[in-house]
């Protein structure tokens, strides 16, 4: 290879290094992107789980305390 061809290959390797280098960076912003949605959605659905949870522990208490004070 001359030397122009030399410069020539040089430089459309560094372009395409550079193409490369966008596009994975734009694949890691993304799924980091999807990974903070992810949770945010996962806090959404425990926070209602964790609602849920705590009103059947208060109904299921509240039947154990009617059936034991019936028994009275």
């Amino acid at each position: 290879m001359t030397r122009d061809e030399n410069a020539v290959f040089l430089n459309t390797l560094a372009e395409q290094v550079e193409d490369f280098s966008v596009t994975l960076i734009d694949q890691v912003n993304t799924r980091e992107e999807i990974s903070r949605k992810q949770d945010v959605d996962m806090d959404t659905y425990a926070s209602v789980l964790d609602d849920v949870t705590e009103s059947a522990i208060s109904f299921s208490q509240k039947k154990v305390r009617e059936n034991f004070n019936g028994r009275l």
